[in-house]
């Protein structure tokens, strides 16, 4: 079986992040600690205890990466991150981590980052369906699994810049088309690379063979190989996964830029 948490993150391809976009441990420790100094600046964001200190950087750190080194991008998706949390608390909001991946739902989607990275540097992320109950999807649990699967990566390291998405449409069915919420659909889209194949030997031709799973062409790992160590670390990491909860924007707090009124 492949161990998932040891891929995450892969230090080579961390390292070839920090000297493609020129980045250093005393430049990024700078970058961290100028992006901490802003937060305090916003109102709406939350504050930190000392205790958590360093996880807070490791993930300013990942935000560093995954925009090539962009401190005014980074601000954004930190930003915006918090503002998910509070906007749309059901995608955050997990009663009891156990329970959840041993439900129905859980079991209904497959969305998962394979273990190893695209010769330009991409992670790939399968979604499909399984082979269940249509009427057991709820559009919501894409949010939630994808607001899941970022979250891992934030706790165990970010290691890539871009996404290709692999969407698996074998027990894709039109009622479950007809509740997705298209306009965010869309956005998911946008900041991926997706590519519509017919058949497994045209997904070749965009993804290398050894990259997928044995179901896709592969030969080294099946898809509930993965699926299985994903599901163990979601429940290894679930007092992070609680004690993060709370931590999300005030919007009645967020500073509004003032208009200015030409006379």
């Amino acid at each position: 079986m492949v161990k998932i948490i040891n891929c995450i993150p892969v230090s080579k391809e961390v390292d070839r992040l920090y000297s493609e976009y020129g980045m250093n441990k005393d430049q990024v420790k700078a970058d961290v600690a100028n992006i901490r100094k802003w937060m305090l600046t916003q109102p709406h964001l939350p504050i930190f205890p000392e205790e958590k200190s360093e996880e807070l950087n490791y993930q300013i750190e990942g935000y560093l990466r995954l925009t090539k080194n962009n401190i005014e991008k980074s601000k954004i998706a930190l930003d915006s991150y918090f503002c998910l949390k509070t906007l749309y608390p059901k995608i955050f909001e997990i009663s009891n981590l156990y329970d959840y991946v041993d439900s129905d739902i859980f079991e209904c989607v497959s969305m998962l980052m394979l273990p190893k990275h695209t010769p330009d540097g991409l992670r790939v992320m399968y979604y499909g369906f399984n082979n269940c109950n249509s009427h057991l999807f709820q559009p919501v649990e894409i949010y939630r699994r994808i607001r899941i699967m970022i979250d891992v990566l934030l706790i165990k390291g970010i290691d890539f810049t871009g996404l290709h998405v692999i969407w698996d449409a074998r027990y894709t069915y039109i009622s479950q088309i007809r509740r997705l919420d298209l306009y965010q659909l869309k956005s998911l889209i946008k900041l991926s690379q997706m590519v519509i194949t017919k058949n497994i030997e045209t997904l070749w031709s965009h993804i290398p063979k050894d990259i997928l799973p044995i179901e896709l062409g592969g030969n080294e790992y099946t898809l509930n190989d993965i699926r299985g160590e994903w599901k163990d670390y979601i429940l290894q990491n679930r007092e992070w996964f609680i004690s993060n909860a709370n931590y999300k924007s005030d919007e009645a707090k967020r500073m509004r830029k003032e208009k200015k009124i030409e006379l």
